[in-house]
């Protein structure tokens, strides 16, 4: 799903999709692959079987990634905003 804000520069995506990886191990994979993307980690929570991260590049470019165990899968949703081009 796409998000726009009020301009072409304030916009953002949603993506939601399951697995069968722990939710730790998803987040993991995310947490590694933005790093080599030039990302920083803000901040990593984990509080039972959800584990939560921000991320963030330059200035204004956040991607969100959280991952709750639910039965035998995990449901992950990652949110990418940014104040560039694209967001």
């Amino acid at each position: 799903m796409n998000v726009s804000g009020a301009s072409a520069q304030n916009s953002g995506r949603i993506i939601g999709f399951r697995t069968g990886d722990p939710a730790a191990q998803v987040i993991g994979f995310y947490a590694d692959a933005a790093t080599r993307a030039g990302y920083r980690v803000v901040s990593r929570v984990d509080a039972g079987p959800s584990v939560s991260l921000l991320l963030q590049r330059g200035a204004g470019e956040n991607v969100s990634i959280s991952a709750t165990r639910v039965g035998n899968f995990t449901q992950a949703q990652i949110l990418v905003a940014g104040s560039g081009p694209g967001g």
